[in-house]
């Protein structure tokens, strides 16, 4: 397996960079450094010459950085999932081998899930969650590219399904590592 290096010294240590052909899960509370860490990685990795494209769903201030490209999904999971579009769009040689960052994975979904009238509607915010998650593994392995997502852990392990995933089968089948952060 090959990896495009975090530039973070503790984490390459630890997993070698985020793994090209797979997506990463970084959890952590909200305030314990996972945007920091991200932002930091993307800089880094666009001063060796990586494409990065960071999706922000939450308003964070990014730099204006080396080849990072920044895309604002703050508005509604359909931001984020045009965000994804986009990527789909652009030519092979600007996804092979890039860094794709979204944070957080999951940003959306809180808000959307705990106003959902019914348990239809639950179903297909949960089956948008999947296919965003689905998309984003495939751009990962048809580009030999790196995906990492952030999200906090009350998304990752559901209420109703002990050891289950707020974000389902996507989530649990296509994270290949999941780095938990603590304060």
């Amino acid at each position: 397996m090959s990896y495009i290096p975090s530039g973070i010294a503790e984490i390459d240590e630890l997993i070698d960079g985020w793994p090209k052909r797979a997506v990463t899960l970084l959890v952590g509370e909200s305030g314990v450094g996972k945007s920091t860490l991200l932002i930091l990685s993307a800089i880094l990795a666009s001063r060796r010459n990586v494409r990065v494209y960071y999706i922000d769903t939450e308003g964070n201030c990014i730099p204006e950085a080396g080849s990072v490209i920044v895309e604002r999904a703050v508005e509604s999971m359909e931001s984020l999932e045009n965000s994804i579009s986009k990527l789909l769009k652009l030519p092979r040689d600007m996804l092979e081998e890039s860094l794709i960052i979204v944070d957080s994975i999951t940003y959306h979904y809180h808000a959307l899930i705990r106003m959902a009238e019914n348990d239809t509607l639950r179903d297909r915010i949960q089956a948008d969650l999947e296919k965003i998650i689905y998309t984003l593994n495939n751009i990962a392995v048809r580009y030999d590219s790196a995906v990492v997502l952030s999200t906090w852990p009350t998304s990752m392990v559901s209420e109703e399904e002990e050891g289950g995933f707020v974000g389902g089968f996507a989530v649990r089948t296509y994270s290949r590592i999941q780095l938990r952060m603590f304060f």
